[in-house]
C-alpha cells in the first residue's frame, strides 16, 4: 500500500492524532507522532521522547492535534506535556537501531518501545481519543502519523497486518513508513471509536500494546491529578 494524505483530520477519529516535536538541551528538534489514549493523555514511542544514541531525554515536548503545515493549521492549538514515561532501555548498546524482538521470552526492542506524555489540560475532551486494544492478533488496520518525507503532513495508509507469534510486535513492512511515522498509532475504527492496537518503532515492525497495556493503564490513572482540580 501506499501513504494518502489525510483531509479531514479536524473530524474524529483523525484529530486525536498528534504530532509531536521534542526539543533537546543541544537544541535539536526532533518530530513524531502520537494519539490520544484518554483526557489528557498522549501515548507515542518511548523514541520519540528519549534520545538512546546521546541518553538524552528532551527538555521539552509538544503535542498539536490534527496539525496541518500548509496551510499551517492548529486547530485545537499546541500544548506542552508536563511529564512524560518511558523506558530507556529499548536500545541497551545506544546503536540508534531498535531491535524487533528476541525471539522468545522477555522484552526487548520494539517490545519496549512505547511512552506515555502526560498533559496538564483535558485537551481529550476536546479532539476526543481511542482505546487501546491489547486483544488484536490481526486484521486489517490505519497505520498515521506525521512522515518528514511529506512535509509532516497527516498520512494514512491502510492494509493488513498480524501480531508476531514469538514477540509483542506487529509486523507493518507492508505498509509505507517513514521517519516521522515514529510513535503513531497502527489503529482500526469500531462503532465510531478508534483502537490503538500499536505504535509505529521501526520501518518494519510496530510495538504490540498488549506488551505494555497494564503499565500504560497505571500511567494513564497517576496524571488524573494533574486535571482533577479541572
Amino acid at each position: 500500500m501506499s501513504q494518502v494524505e489525510v483531509t479531514s483530520q479536524t473530524e474524529y477519529p483523525w484529530q486525536s492524532i498528534v504530532f509531536i516535536t521534542s526539543t533537546y538541551a543541544n537544541g535539536e528538534v526532533h518530530t513524531g507522532s502520537g494519539v490520544m489514549v484518554g483526557p489528557n493523555d498522549v501515548l507515542t514511542a518511548s523514541h520519540v521522547v528519549y534520545d538512546s544514541t546521546t541518553g538524552q531525554s528532551p527538555i521539552e515536548i509538544t503535542v498539536t492535534p490534527a496539525f496541518d503545515p500548509s496551510p499551517f493549521t492548529a486547530p485545537f492549538g499546541s500544548v506542552d506535556a508536563v511529564s512524560w514515561h518511558y523506558n530507556a532501555n529499548f536500545d541497551p548498546n545506544g546503536d540508534g537501531l531498535i531491535v524487533s524482538g528476541n525471539g522468545g521470552a522477555g522484552l526487548e526492542g520494539v517490545e519496549l518501545d512505547y511512552a506515555l506524555l502526560d498533559l496538564g489540560v483535558a485537551l481529550g475532551y476536546e479532539t476526543g481519543w481511542m482505546e487501546i486494544d491489547p486483544t488484536f492478533v490481526s486484521g486489517s488496520v490505519n497505520l498515521t502519523g506525521f512522515p518528514d518525507l511529506y512535509g509532516n503532513n497527516m498520512m494514512n495508509d491502510m492494509g493488513w497486518v498480524a501480531d508476531n507469534p514469538f514477540d509483542d510486535f506487529i509486523d507493518i513492512s507492508g505498509l509505507e513508513v517513514h521517519p516521522g511515522n515514529s510513535g503513531g498509532p497502527v489503529w482500526y475504527e469500531e462503532n465510531g471509536v478508534g483502537h490503538v492496537v500499536g505504535i509505529v518503532s521501526t520501518g518494519v515492525a510496530a510495538h504490540d500494546v498488549i506488551a505494555s497495556y497494564g503499565t500504560l493503564l497505571d500511567w494513564i490513572a497517576d496524571n488524573d491529578r494533574l486535571i482533577a482540580a479541572a
